[in-house]
């Protein structure tokens, strides 16, 4: 299987994911970024959204 997969840097510390299968969303994440004061240190929360193969709507967290 051949998975075509988007990344978006929208603004600073906020990306946008897609994975896409011959036209369909599989899955989908919003990802910010969050930096501590020190330079080692970054946290990231993210929130996805999937799909079944069929393109029916799986799950989202």
């Amino acid at each position: 299987m051949k998975f075509f997969i988007l990344i978006i840097n929208l603004s600073d510390g906020l990306y946008l994911i897609f994975i896409i299968k011959k036209d369909k969303l599989l899955f989908y994440l919003k990802m910010l970024e969050y930096e501590k004061n020190t330079l080692y240190h970054k946290i990231y929360i993210a929130e996805y959204h999937a799909f079944m193969l069929d393109g029916s709507d799986s799950t989202s967290y």
